[in-house]
């Protein structure tokens, strides 16, 4: 009991620290593309950028971003810059989202470079709402398929085991490896709720916390089957976008390379973009820059050289952010297909396996008898 009690202890501040690490309490992304898309309408259309604050703040519903607004405000009328002002508020407003301001700030059309930017935001929150829709199914399926498993292991096996051992009948290999596991299982419940407790914290805690760990899980999802391919797909449509925003706002590209590196939230992709940026820096082609960088893909590479050499390059971002934006959608299909699949295959295994076993030694009782 004494035991049962440390884990119970255990596994609520395992709760609340799971709690702590899911929950940053940053503002939505939809508050924030609202308040985007309407700042970008009054910017464009000459307003000052305090008086457009004041006005936003006081029509916005969400009373949390409703001070922050009305405190980024403050800070630019006392003679702070905009990006500065945003910069302490990062509950709200991403790196990106200050780095795209501050570039704007420095020579760019500020009007459009928000309008393109809340076209981004829309496109990514569209894309994460149909991702969110499309895996509702399948782990409802993994939910409901791991709990059925769960009560048939720690319910329904025990009883057939306790009528086995009264009719002193010998089991088959596969009906005590079953036996022996649904023993283990309940003998073991509070320490296995630990494990999957740590299993899901310490992942999240690391990554959280940034360094080589965060690295690391940034890289693997590259390298997932389908889900990989989609996630790239995802954060090269993001960067091209945004990118093409920058560089029709007037930003050069080495600076709008720079502020872009942090679009897809993903460091290992970054990295990359940092690396190709310095390329260029040391006098290498834009071609050259990216083509080193196996993160882009050679139709990329193909595509921004011949925008670069015709002057058209916001134009061809555009081009392959829809084109990658297209291709991640039916990709999400993919995983979700997938996922069902796997789910449906491994539970329908499972209770297979739990069936046959449980009714192996009945049906050797009744070829004994019957002999």
């Amino acid at each position: 009991m004494r035991n049962h009690a440390t884990v119970a202890g255990f596994l609520k501040r395992a709760v609340k620290l799971l709690k702590m690490e899911i929950h940053t309490g940053a503002v939505s992304r939809s508050a924030v593309y609202a308040f985007t898309r309407k700042f970008s309408v009054m910017t464009g259309a000459g307003i000052d950028i305090s008086y457009a604050l004041d006005v936003l703040a006081t029509q916005e519903t969400d009373a949390r971003f409703k001070k922050i607004i009305e405190k980024v405000a403050l800070s630019v009328r006392r003679g702070e810059s905009f990006s500065s002002a945003l910069e302490k508020c990062p509950e709200a407003f991403s790196p990106l989202y200050t780095g795209l301001v501050r570039a704007a700030e420095s020579g760019g059309d500020m009007g459009e470079i928000m309008a393109d930017f809340a076209d981004s935001l829309q496109k990514s929150e569209v894309f994460i709402k149909k991702m969110k829709a499309a895996m509702v199914y399948p782990l409802t399926i993994v939910v409901t398929s791991v709990i059925v498993l769960f009560l048939a292991m720690s319910f329904l096996v025990p009883v057939f085991a306790q009528v086995f051992s009264d009719m002193q009948a010998p089991l088959p290999a596969l009906t005590r490896a079953v036996v022996g596991s649904a023993v283990f299982l309940k003998s073991n419940l509070a320490y296995i709720a630990v494990f999957t407790a740590l299993s899901v914290i310490v992942p999240i805690a690391l990554y959280r916390r940034g360094g080589h760990a965060a690295m690391f899980f940034d890289r693997m999802l590259f390298f997932m089957p389908v889900f990989g391919a989609m996630v790239h797909r995802s954060i090269l449509a993001r960067f091209c976008r945004t990118l093409a925003s920058l560089l029709r706002g007037g930003v050069p590209l080495v600076s709008a390379l720079e502020v872009v590196s942090s679009s897809s939230n993903n460091r290992f992709f970054s990295s990359a973009v940092i690396a190709a940026a310095r390329k260029m820096v040391r006098g290498g082609g834009v071609a050259e820059s990216f083509g080193s960088e196996r993160l882009f893909p050679a139709v990329f590479v193909s595509m921004v050289d011949a925008g670069e050499r015709s002057g058209k390059l916001p134009r061809v971002l555009e081009g392959l952010a829809d084109n990658y934006q297209q291709e991640a959608d039916l990709l999400s299909l993919s995983v979700q297909s997938s996922v069902e699949s796997a789910a449906t295959l491994i539970v329908g295994v499972a209770v297979s396996v739990i069936v046959i076993s449980m009714y192996l030694p009945i049906f050797s009782l009744v070829s004994l008898f019957s002999g």
